[in-house]
């Protein structure tokens, strides 16, 4: 492959032109541009205009908001002119605390249906007790737990013939046995602990069922039928709320990647007050094309000099097409002259 012939080129202009400047420069094809460290620390009172990215963390909150909603963000065209992080931050943490709310309504929700059709099923299994769950569970003398025991944990039960208790089982599947273990006041507490220290999992029976297993089971029915409707309620507003919200979020992310881009172009730009200058390496085919970028510039000066003409700086080595970076993915034409 032939070896690129290379200039090194200054780029000069008011500071007030500043961002202009830097949205032509991100756009430069084969332009290798040197750290303004590495010239500011040479000489005394330069300075550099790289700090902290203001778009960096809204950025990635947005992204990652996004990423939990499920949202694909498209590519949309950028208006360079607009970037409000305030504006942003307000609607971002506006849709954030809405889709927060609505997702922990749905999680609670979805918690009780959990709960009662867990107790529609122990409810259908004291069906075989034939007694009324106020007087089993209002008995002042007794008291009840239904719930699930691991298989395996039924199996040591047998160590504790001699305590004051009744298992009964309704049902068996592979993990769990579901049934109902009833003790007397006096014993309550000691029988609990037996139980928790075999894993007994509590289902609790909402206080609203009364009467016989059939009306229960009525009762608990009717209850989790309201519960799904609310949630699909909350799942059309929440479908609602990602249409709303995704295509703003995708201009967002769009504007603040540009502007980003543009603000990290600074760890190149040299500050001398009232001047700035953005010094590197390019091809000295692309020169013509480097003057097009800023041909409209009135303030803006390009130097072309040898590429060893800055003892401070070496020219990167290389191949054509092996080293040369693109600072963009883009780029224009343009014309100059020096």
């Amino acid at each position: 492959m032939t070896k690129v012939k290379m200039k090194l080129v200054n780029i000069i202009s008011d500071r007030e032109s500043l961002d202009e400047i830097l949205s032509r420069f991100i756009e430069l094809k084969n332009f290798h541009p040197e750290p303004a460290i590495k010239i500011a620390k040479s000489v005394h009172g330069l300075s550099t205009l790289y700090d902290v990215n203001p778009y960096t963390k809204i950025l990635e909150e947005i992204k990652s908001l996004a990423k939990s909603m499920e949202i694909l963000l498209t590519s949309v065209p950028v208006d360079s002119s607009k970037c409000d992080i305030e504006e942003m931050r307000t609607y971002v943490d506006a849709g954030k605390a809405r889709y927060e709310e609505l997702c922990s309504h749905l999680k609670e929700i979805e918690q009780l249906v959990a709960e009662d059709e867990d107790a529609l099923c122990q409810v259908k299994n004291i069906e075989s007790l034939d007694v009324s769950l106020d007087d089993l569970f209002s008995c002042e003398t007794i008291v009840s737990r239904v719930g699930s025991l691991p298989l395996d944990s039924q199996e040591r039960l047998k160590y504790y013939n001699n305590r004051p208790f009744i298992w009964n089982s309704f049902s068996v599947d592979q993990s769990y046995s579901r049934g109902i273990y009833i003790t007397t006041k006096a014993f309550e507490r000691e029988v609990d602990n037996i139980f928790a220290s075999l894993y007994f999992e509590r289902s609790h029976i909402p206080d609203f069922v009364h009467g016989t297993p059939e009306n229960a089971k009525e009762n608990l029915q009717e209850e989790i039928e309201s519960m799904k409707k609310s949630i699909q309620k909350l799942n059309n507003l929440k479908i609602e709320l990602l249409e709303n919200v995704k295509d703003t979020f995708a201009r967002y992310t769009a504007e603040l990647e540009y502007a980003s881009k543009v603000y990290e172009a600074r760890k190149y730009v040299v500050d001398f007050g009232q001047r700035i200058s953005i010094t590197g390496f390019i091809p000295e085919e692309e020169l013509e094309n480097l003057a097009i970028a800023f041909e409209n510039q009135s303030n803006v000066e390009i130097e072309v000099r040898p590429p060893n003409n800055d003892m401070r700086l070496t020219p990167p080595k290389g191949f054509k097409k092996s080293w040369l970076k693109m600072l963009s993915k883009k780029s224009e034409d343009f014309k100059f002259s020096y």
